[in-house]
């Protein structure tokens, strides 16, 4: 039996009201802060990167070096959707701010990376905005929500006297120091009545086995947990659920709790994505998954819904919905295929070098060429971030290629190549430079503006230095080699002993016994 997942089920007008109530009701606060906080200016770049020339990117063992003056700091994380966003806002207000003549630094952190800096006890949704004077925290930017509210806070910030500068680093470190009291004390109130919710959960919650499943289901419709205890979803979920297991409201209806790590064969438990899930049970037959926000309400408005139903209206439902996912799924891979489509063409349209036209093409021009295989997987990855990279206005006086293996396993240059995807910066038609970084777009463009300032000695120095460390991975090549011969003659040697011992042993045997 399929399940029903509520939030996309198109039906009578009442339950498509109900259920849209439901599942639209989850919208996260802070998200749509940081959307306010950006969308009143244009991103310079449509992949998310800050690429603004004024940003310093800052780690704890670089935080030191801006002692001397102010730092305005963001924040952020890699896999902090809100940090991407925000991004190229940031440049744009750290070209802004240089633009006005203001004397601050803006930089970036990573709050996974770098955890020991003044700022970093404070931190615990990102992205968030400090400002540094002396090493110490003169603001924390909380209500500012647009360009131009930040600008003008910053700005009041940096022409503060010294007396008052003083003053506004014991005010802003007092605030700091309040709330972070104040949230310690909610989370461990908030672990107090997890603990007792959790012991009540265990013991007043009625809990469902492969001994009493089909004798408890088949009496009674059920609303059922599916949980996991070292799962911290869960977790959050058990006092909710033992406020729904003793509602009044739901009457009839068995409010229960399986553990998935001790049942895991119920009917319909190979439907699962994951936990927490709350499923619908009639006569031990599954017939609706909820998907809408986990709070009391929504669960109690969904359990009464699907109770009123008969079965015949729940199974017409669950044929609703296998024709809705087919249609789903088959829009999905229709989009895919478009997007694979439009990634090919645009991938297709940078600059192809060959073997032919190699020397030709970038004589005379810096380049950064993309060495790639279309077999690999990581080369498949790596192409949007390539068609991206090609697409900065920044890095106009960088010729941005690709270069398939089929044309240059065969140059002599591609002695650099150790693997695909391998990115490799040249001048004047000779390789300069292997890049050894992380193969993301952030990375790669900051990587790349560097190359566009190099000197003509700088560069004469790195293809040195890239002449060295190739010499040097020849050299270890070689010895590997030798030490892998070596390995490979005493491991005949010994089978060749072992073979003549056993030869003697069994002529040994034969002779004995002719004798």
């Amino acid at each position: 039996m399929t399940m029903i997942n509520f939030s996309c089920v198109s039906t009578r007008a009442f339950i498509l009201l109900i259920l849209y109530i439901v599942s639209c009701t989850n919208a996260s606060g802070g998200e749509e802060n940081w959307r306010k906080l950006y969308k009143n200016q244009e991103a310079d770049n449509e992949d998310g990167q800050c690429h603004g020339p004024k940003i310093v990117h800052v780690t704890d063992a670089t935080f030191q070096k801006f002692d001397d003056g102010y730092l305005l700091l963001l924040y952020y994380a890699d896999w902090s959707g809100n940090s991407k966003k925000i991004l190229p806002f940031w440049a744009a207000l750290a070209q802004e701010l240089d633009e006005a003549g203001v004397a601050i630094a803006v930089g970036l952190i990573d709050s996974t990376q770098n955890r020991q800096n003044i700022a970093s006890r404070y931190v615990h949704t990102l992205p968030q905005m400090f400002i540094f004077h002396g090493g110490q925290i003169v603001a924390h930017f909380v209500n500012e929500r647009t360009l131009d509210d930040l600008k003008a806070a910053v700005i009041t910030v940096t022409e503060l006297s010294k007396p008052d500068l003083a003053d506004r680093k014991a005010e802003v470190l007092k605030q700091l120091e309040e709330a972070e009291a104040e949230r310690t004390q909610k989370v461990q109130d908030e672990e107090m009545l997890k603990s007792l919710a959790a012991l009540k959960f265990e013991s007043q919650v009625t809990s469902l086995h492969k001994d009493n499943f089909y004798a408890l289901t088949s009496k009674t419709d059920a609303v059922v947990f599916v949980y996991t205890p070292w799962c911290e979803h869960c977790k959050v979920m058990k006092a909710d659920w033992l406020e729904l297991a003793k509602d009044p409201q739901i009457p009839g209806v068995l409010v229960a709790k399986i553990n998935f790590d001790d049942f895991s064969t119920f009917p319909g438990a190979r439907l699962l994505e994951g936990v927490p899930s709350v499923l619908f049970f009639r006569d031990a037959a599954i017939y609706g998954y909820f998907n809408g926000s986990r709070n009391l309400e929504d669960l109690r408005i969904w359990a009464n819904l699907l109770t009123s139903l008969t079965t015949e209206e729940l199974k017409e439902l669950v044929k609703e919905l296998q024709e809705e996912e087919a249609r789903n799924l088959q829009q999905a891979k229709d989009m895919l295929i478009y997007e694979q489509a439009l990634l090919k063409e645009e991938f297709d349209d940078i600059l192809e070098l060959t073997n032919e036209n190699f020397d030709g093409l970038t004589r005379g021009k810096s380049a950064l060429i993309l060495f790639y295989s279309e077999r690999g997987e990581r080369s498949q990855l790596m192409k949007p971030v390539w068609v991206s990279l090609s697409k900065l206005k920044e890095l106009t006086g960088l010729l941005i290629a690709r270069f398939p293996e089929t044309d240059y396993r065969w140059r002599q240059e591609m002695e650099y190549i150790h693997g695909y995807p391998t990115v490799l910066f040249a001048r004047n038609g000779v390789i300069i430079e292997r890049y050894e970084g992380v193969q993301q777009l952030g990375e790669l463009y900051h990587y790349a503006k560097t190359l566009l300032a190099l000197n003509t000695e700088e560069a004469r120095q790195k293809h040195a230095h890239l002449a060295r460390n190739l010499q040097r991975e020849k050299l270890m090549e070689r010895e590997r080699d030798r030490a892998r011969h070596k390995a490979e003659s005493k491991r005949r040697e010994e089978e060749t002993r072992k073979e003549r011992q056993q030869k003697r042993k069994n002529k040994a045997r034969t002779g004995t016994s002719t004798f």
